[in-house]
């Protein structure tokens, strides 16, 4: 391996010998006598991964140099450690300010140039291989995003009947909409709203909606529906994760509708002649215990019409779907 690259910038000769000799063992070492001349060699070699930049000296003094490399997109993550005689500690603010890591005060001891070096390089090494490694996730981040989103491109959803309106916080939630109707001619909707966001919230999407259209095409009844998912969900997804959801059927005859709130927020239900029905959860959400879903039940809530138009005129819920 290439040993790390150092460039001492200093007006003094004597100085500049002096950290050479003792660093020279252990690294490849560059000197300039100005900050002219160090911003001159930046640019014509390939950087360096560390400045020991002296503050007193000829325009531009340390200060100004250090601006113009943290100015720089190439140059402005080198670590920077100001060498100065002043023992002021304003001095040492501005230093910190414009980007330096550290200060060392001259006379130089050895010792405690290569421990400081050998700091800073560590953590420079530690932070480039965090950030590589970030950018690695995001990239498998996007790459699963995309694969979610193409899983969840919904060509089942059979919206007769339906006005919804579903405008998630982030492209890949836990919020999910479908629709669809039985081969008797049962409509289904369920809205649902899985814990957590982003991707972690919206992997079970996929499991939820291969359960909900296959059990519908079966011609599967609603506690069927409810109990297959409360299962799968429990059997599948870690400790922690589950669906809060409304499912609702509004019977082929469209003159009943079932209704079960599995712990997500009162749903309403609007008359034609604008009477509001509030329906609370009774229930715990789907996939923490479906063991003792017995202890658990969802209660059905039905109404019946007393004209020949189909009640009711429609049902709302946080999730936002609208079914008249």
């Amino acid at each position: 391996m290439l040993s790390p690259t150092i460039l001492i910038v200093d007006d003094s000769p004597d100085v500049l010998l002096q950290i050479d000799t003792a660093l020279r063992a252990d690294y490849s070492v560059r000197v300039a006598n100005s900050g002219s001349r160090a911003l001159e060699i930046l640019e014509q070699t390939s950087g360096a991964d560390l400045i020991l930049l002296d503050v007193l000296m000829p325009d531009p003094d340390g200060f100004e140099t250090c601006r113009r490399i943290k100015a720089h997109p190439e140059w402005r993550r080198i670590p920077l450690i100001f060498l100065t005689s002043l023992n002021r500690e304003g001095h040492e603010i501005t230093g910190l300010s414009l980007g330096a890591v550290d200060y060392l005060s001259k006379p130089i001891i050895p010792d405690v140039l290569r421990a400081r070096l050998a700091t800073h390089l560590e953590l420079t090494r530690i932070r480039v291989e965090l950030q590589q490694r970030l950018d690695e996730l995001s990239e498998e981040r996007a790459l699963i995003e995309d694969i979610i989103v193409r899983l969840r491109v919904d060509r089942a959803f059979d919206g007769r009947r339906l006005r919804h309106l579903m405008r998630p916080v982030e492209r890949t939630s836990g919020d999910i909409c479908l629709a669809a109707w039985t081969p008797d001619g049962r409509q289904w909707v369920l809205v649902g709203d899985f814990t957590g966001h982003g991707l972690t919230a919206a992997m079970a999407g996929p499991l939820v909606k291969q359960i909900f259209y296959q059990q519908c095409a079966d011609n599967a009844s609603v506690d069927t529906l409810i109990a297959t998912l409360d299962r799968q969900l429990h059997d599948q997804l870690p400790t922690g994760r589950f669906m809060a959801a409304h499912i609702a059927e509004v019977t082929a005859d469209r003159r009943l509708l079932h209704l079960a709130n599995a712990s997500m927020p009162e749903a309403l239900l609007v008359s034609p002649a604008g009477r509001v029905t509030t329906l609370e959860s009774r229930s715990l959400a789907l996939g923490i215990a479906p063991h003792r879903r017995q202890l658990n039940r969802i209660v059905d809530a039905s109404a019946r019409s007393s004209s020949r138009q189909p009640w009711p005129e429609g049902f709302a819920s946080d999730g936002g779907a609208d079914v008249p």
